[in-house]
């Protein structure tokens, strides 16, 4: 795996990214997806080699043309990224994303993780208060 896949795979990965299940390295007949939800038929894609003129050599452009020929015949949409893109526009990144798979916009879905509920449903309550602080409330 990359570092850019790494990085990518941290936030997809378990239904962190709005609660979109991705799966990695899905095959499709004979090429692997990288990430795939197979709920909105998404695949988020690497480039293959490119080279540092952002240009991609012609042997992976053709593999990269082949697989989005195979993905596309299964039913599904592809979205890629460069590994720089990932790493220095991380942001806009997940932003693509987002609307590839055509959610609304939620600003409480842009944090990292969320942190889960003590009690398990998904609103966080305050703590009980203590027996030392009610004693020490009390009259």
């Amino acid at each position: 795996m990359t570092r850019a896949e790494e990085i990518l795979w941290a936030r997809l990965r378990g239904s962190r990214f709005h609660g979109a299940e991705f799966k990695r390295q899905v095959p499709f007949d004979r090429y692997v997806a990288d990430f795939y939800c197979h709920a909105k038929k998404l695949v988020v894609d690497r480039r293959t080699s490119i080279r540092g003129d952002g240009k991609q050599h012609e042997w992976f452009a053709d593999y990269d043309a082949g697989r989005t020929r195979v993905l596309e015949a299964c039913g599904v949409r592809i979205i890629r990224f460069t590994d720089a893109e990932v790493c220095e526009e991380f942001d806009s990144v997940l932003a693509r994303i987002r609307a590839e798979l055509r959610l609304p916009f939620d600003c409480s879905a842009w944090s990292p993780r969320p942190c889960p509920s003590p009690n398990g449903r998904g609103v966080a309550t305050p703590p009980a208060r203590s027996a030392f602080w009610q004693r020490r409330d009390s009259p």
